[in-house]
């Protein structure tokens, strides 16, 4: 058996694994969102694609594949629509993009539901979904052949937050293709972290000011809906962009979340604006309030503009950001710099920022002990910026492992 990282190594973004035994199994194959060479490279041959869930980083790249193949797309029942929404977003916004509409609905109809815990045969190898607890219908990928056990764990959070329950760790792996995004870093407690969003937010709007939320539209800003709304605060909820129809996506499938008649309950209570609603974006500007605008990273969607707005009209007003500003995005420049770029004009920013931790990712000490548990034979670290450091630790604890670069392929 051989596997083949394709995108994601020594990387965060275009995650594509390829594993090849009786039958060409691929892991994901998806986009690099903010700098770099975007797309992993294609395939002559493949008979089955595996998604871990639906983030672009993940998947922007599948439609591409059925342009060549035909093939089933394994993947869990939430994961299949999200990931539609998503791809028609980007097939409006990018340029670039490097499928079609043809491609998009071979995909769509390629799908091949997969639930948790229930093991599929395909040929000779077995694939077993388990809930990775990163997003709805996140799944780490366990692929028994020649009597060996190997795991991917996709993006994983071994903590409970209010949209998920933890992911458990999966014993007695032969290999572990392990993402490796906070290797050298931990998360702040999630009690400690939504006290402190509650202080911010109050101080806020205390002072007159609205709280703007920058939130990617799948997981964060369903979690931001639910600790909002567990606040307890007196204040207009306002919420637009795309994560208002990967919300009602969502409670379609609710055995995939901790808690549906709480996401329910706080979806219920936001102000929904859509495009043609100026006067609840008049309200939600002109505060006190809250809005969560997707656009996590202040590089398209809603977000952006209401910075823009809210500068101009409402200077005691806030951003907070709940997720990492990756470098090179205006949610980097925000916080470092106090400028958005637009086009080649830099923009003072005048609003108070955050920055909060509320990570979907399992923090360096959860990935060295869910890596303990598993007690793996090998250990291949990728999507993450210190795969290198975190392998070099793991081999100083005797473990067999390694940081692969891209397009290299190792024996299994």
């Amino acid at each position: 058996m051989e596997l083949s990282f394709l995108g994601g190594a020594n990387e965060v973004g275009r995650s594509a694994i390829l594993l090849e035994s009786d039958k060409k199994f691929l892991l994901d194959y998806g986009v690099k969102l903010f700098g770099g060479p975007q797309y992993p490279r294609l395939l002559d041959s493949l008979d089955v694609l595996v998604t871990s869930h639906a983030h672009l980083d993940h998947i922007g790249q599948t439609p591409v594949l059925f342009d060549r193949f035909k093939i089933p797309w394994i993947t869990t029942y939430p994961t299949q629509p999200i990931a539609g929404r998503l791809l028609i977003d980007s097939m409006k916004i990018d340029k670039e993009i490097q499928f079609d509409s043809t491609d998009f609905d071979k995909l769509m109809n390629s799908f091949f539901p997969l639930p948790y815990e229930k093991e599929f045969h395909f040929s000779k190898t077995s694939i077993t979904f388990h809930d990775a607890g990163h997003i709805p219908g996140s799944a780490m990928t366990e692929l028994k052949v020649n009597g060996k056990k190997i795991v991917y764990t996709g993006d994983f959070n071994s903590k409970e937050t209010k949209l998920h329950n933890g992911a458990k760790t999966i014993q007695n792996i032969d290999t572990l293709i392990i993402e490796s995004t906070y290797s050298n870093r931990e998360h702040p407690d999630r009690k400690d972290v939504e006290k402190k969003l509650k202080e911010e937010v109050k101080k806020t709007l205390d002072d007159g000011g609205t709280v703007l939320l920058p939130c990617f539209a799948v997981g964060r800003t369903q979690e931001m809906l639910q600790v909002l709304d567990s606040l307890n605060l007196n204040a207009d909820i306002y919420l637009e962009g795309m994560g208002a129809g990967v919300t009602n996506i969502i409670l379609d499938y609710p055995s995939y979340i901790r808690d549906a008649k709480a996401l329910k309950k706080a979806f219920k209570r936001v102000n929904i604006v859509t495009g043609k609603e100026m006067w609840k974006k008049k309200k939600a500007m002109h505060g006190p309030g809250i809005i969560v605008a997707s656009g996590g990273m202040l590089e398209g969607g809603p977000a952006i503009r209401y910075v823009l707005k809210l500068n101009k009209q409402s200077p005691k007003s806030k951003v907070i950001f709940t997720g990492y500003g990756v470098e090179n995005t205006n949610a980097r420049y925000l916080l470092e710099k106090g400028i958005v770029k637009r086009g080649e004009e830099n923009i003072r920013i005048d609003l108070g920022v955050e920055y909060l931790d509320f990570s979907a990712h399992s923090g360096k000490s959860d990935l060295l002990e869910f890596i303990k548990k598993a007690n793996p034979e090998k250990v291949f670290c990728v999507h993450g910026d210190h795969c290198p450091e975190f392998a070099e630790r793991l081999k100083e604890q005797g473990y067999e492992a390694y940081a692969p670069k891209l397009n290299e392929t190792h024996v299994l």
